[in-house]
């Protein structure tokens, strides 16, 4: 089917996924236990991937800013610690800064992004010094936050 046939139906806002937080949200809840990977980097699944792949192991938990070009996106690891092996606490405030989103290539074809966004680039540069620390221990209050966000 082409791709210009999803314009074809008028939003649904209430129902279609990509414009409802609460529909993923619902569609997670109803995962069981046995279909949902918390911990995907053990030792089972790591020793199958290549190692390409686990060439940056040492920043997967730094809260830093991911930066292609002009496209800069804040990687939040705290927000998915049950990846690393951690019990999920009620993350911090995230900043996703909108100014960044509002940034588009018209025009802009021969900018400097490295100088453009050297504040985000230095934040990458020193990803070691942003790692997201393991805090062990449960938050009782996190499962009524998370259906209140």
């Amino acid at each position: 089917m082409p791709l210009a046939y999803r314009w074809g139906a008028a939003l649904d806002t209430t129902t279609v996924a990509t414009h409802v937080l609460s529909v993923i949200r619902e569609a997670l809840d109803r995962q069981s236990v046995q279909q949902v990977i918390w911990d995907p980097y053990t030792d089972g699944i790591r020793s199958r991937l290549p190692d390409y792949c686990l060439d940056g192991e040492h920043s997967w938990r730094a809260r830093v800013p991911l930066i292609c070009f002009c496209i800069v996106e804040w990687h939040y690891p705290d927000r998915v610690i049950r990846q690393f092996g951690d019990h999920q606490l009620i993350p911090g405030i995230c900043d996703a800064e909108a100014r960044l989103h509002r940034i588009d290539m018209r025009g802009k074809q021969f900018d400097n992004w490295m100088h453009i966004h050297a504040k985000y680039v230095q934040l990458w540069l020193n990803r070691g010094s942003h790692i997201v620390p393991l805090q062990w221990g449960q938050d009782e209050n996190y499962h009524s936050w998370f259906i209140i966000v």
